[in-house]
């Protein structure tokens, strides 16, 4: 039991436990990203260090190997010390040229620049110096041993690096994790902040909308309005006057159209010139305009009736139907149905505007219709702002289930980043940006 104790004991007192408020977050994330960012340039500046003192090495033993004479070379072909020292001076100018790298302060970039400084001056080595480890076997071996000392040193820089970075970047996460967090809060409480405002715009419409209503029954209920319907009804009744009166005299038109065109027809085959464009003209007269008027085309048709009851006698087939043979019978049959039609037609007409001059002066419908308007205005609105509300609802539903997730997997990189099981307490949803 006591091992079994001891052995708990240890795991907590390795993993440790902490719990963080979600607003002391970014200030403990700031506090680790310090420390590691004081860790990266720590193990940057001694490998920077440590690289110059490496590639200053490397110069020194470059101007050394310019030095050597051909009388120094201890390799006994000629043809071998020939073509090293041809080789020589190609190999110094670019083993110069890459060792005139600065190394960068940025941790960042001074890995890639080290990497690539190593593998230029092994190309060097591979390549121009290939030549020159015959005849310069020593030398060439320094150089070697001095390179080896940075690749040393980037190997150390590459263990040390390598934890604080992916350290590094779990707290970059964890940050991104945070702002999500962040966001969310806030756009949950503009939606809260919109829902309240949108609660007092729906209040004052349903008041407005109750007091445009009241206002409206207050109208349909009023002398005025009674007295708009009698004369809405009347107006309706005349309408329907005029139209009938306007029937009969399509049929009356129907009735006369064939014989008195026919007739100026024949008046102009006779030689009736004067009298063929009288008739033409009556015609014309009796189908323009809706305001029918008989005195002047009762005049004219007094003046042709006996030429078109002559035209008729000599013409049998002109005569179709019974009303066409009442209508022609004598000259003031047709002017009677015609006064008559017309008389009727104007008084119609005179009452119609009458009344629509009473109506236009209560201004009820003017009233109603602005009512209306402005009813089916607040109403559109108020559809407006509840799918405003249903948008907003809908959203926020989305954003607060998403979020559980967004803790739980910053939990976790927390956890890692501390070397210990972190809780996070309080309600996410004060979560507010830090500076």
């Amino acid at each position: 039991m006591a091992g079994f104790l001891d052995r708990l004991l240890k795991k907590k007192e390795v993993r440790g436990e902490r719990a963080l408020t979600i607003n002391e977050i970014p200030e403990y994330l700031r506090s680790m990203e310090t420390e590691v960012n004081e860790k990266i340039n720590a193990a940057a500046k001694e490998a920077r260090f440590a690289a110059s003192a490496g590639m200053e090495e490397i110069k020194d033993k470059i101007q050394g190997l310019e030095k050597v004479g051909i009388d120094d070379i201890s390799h006994p072909s000629p043809k071998v010390k020939q073509t090293a020292l041809k080789s020589r001076k190609n190999f110094i100018v670019s083993m110069e040229k890459t060792l005139s790298t600065e190394l960068p302060e940025d941790p960042d970039l001074l890995y890639p620049v080290l990497v690539e400084l190593i593998r230029s001056v092994a190309n060097n080595m591979r390549r121009q110096g290939k030549y020159l480890h015959p005849a310069f076997p020593s030398e060439m071996k320094d150089i070697k041993s001095s390179l080896d000392v940075i690749g040393r040193v980037l190997n150390k820089m590459t263990e040390e690096f390598k934890p604080l970075v992916e350290l590094r970047e779990k707290i970059r996460r964890s940050k991104a994790d945070f702002d999500k967090i962040v966001s969310a809060a806030a756009e949950v409480r503009d939606i809260e902040s919109a829902r309240v405002a949108f609660d007092e715009q729906l209040d004052s419409m349903d008041k407005s909308l109750i007091g445009l209503e009241s206002e409206r029954k207050e109208i349909l209920s009023s002398g005025k309005y009674l007295e708009y319907g009698a004369l809405s009804k009347e107006l309706k009744s005349l309408c329907e006057e005029k139209e009938e009166i306007s029937g009969r005299y399509g049929s009356f038109l129907v009735a006369c159209d064939n014989v008195l065109r026919k007739t100026a027809y024949i008046a102009e085959k006779n030689g009736d010139i004067e009298i063929s464009k009288n008739l033409d003209y009556l015609v014309l007269l009796l189908h323009s305009g809706d305001q029918k008027d008989s005195k002047e085309a009762s005049e004219i048709y007094s003046n042709l009736y006996q030429y078109i009851r002559e035209v008729i006698s000599g013409n049998d087939a002109l005569i179709k139907n019974k009303h066409e043979s009442q209508l022609f019978s004598s000259g003031k049959s047709f002017i009677s149905q015609l006064d008559e039609i017309c008389l009727a037609y104007s008084a119609v007409i005179s009452e119609i505007s009458l009344l629509k001059e009473k109506l236009s002066s209560l201004a009820v419908d003017v009233d109603i219709k602005c009512l209306d308007e402005r009813i089916t205005g607040i109403e559109a609105e108020i559809k407006r702002i509840n799918d405003e509300i249903y948008s907003g609802k809908s959203r926020r539903q989305s954003v607060e289930e998403s979020v559980p997730g967004i803790i739980e997997s910053m939990q976790v990189l927390l956890s890692e980043i501390d070397g210990g099981d972190i809780l996070i307490e309080g309600d996410w949803g004060e979560a507010v940006s830090v500076q």
